[in-house]
């Protein structure tokens, strides 16, 4: 019960600035929708300096972790999703 409630949202807010991007967090979860071959995916993640990633995809069955050293880049973690939703999540799709 507690696993599913933590990655249930609890908060939403939309970042400040010309993008204003929409976050969703559940209990120490960021939650996210990511587009996998042109479907919507929604995913839980934990995210570390220079693009560390470990990520729960429920749709795909798969718990993926990318380890990444982009440190000092502003781009590292959208490198680190192009690689989840490009590569690991597509392959998981088959």
């Amino acid at each position: 019960a507690w696993v599913q409630q933590s990655l249930d949202t609890h908060v939403a807010f939309t970042s400040p600035g010309p993008q204003g991007e929409s976050y969703e967090y559940g209990y120490l979860w960021w939650l996210k929708s990511l587009d996998v071959e042109g479907e919507l995916t929604k995913v839980a993640y934990m995210g570390g300096a220079g693009g560390n990633l470990v990520v729960i995809s429920p749709d795909h069955n798969a718990v993926v972790v990318v380890t990444s050293e982009n440190f000092n880049r502003r781009d590292a973690h959208a490198l680190s999703y192009r690689v989840l939703s490009d590569f690991a999540l597509a392959a998981a799709s088959i």
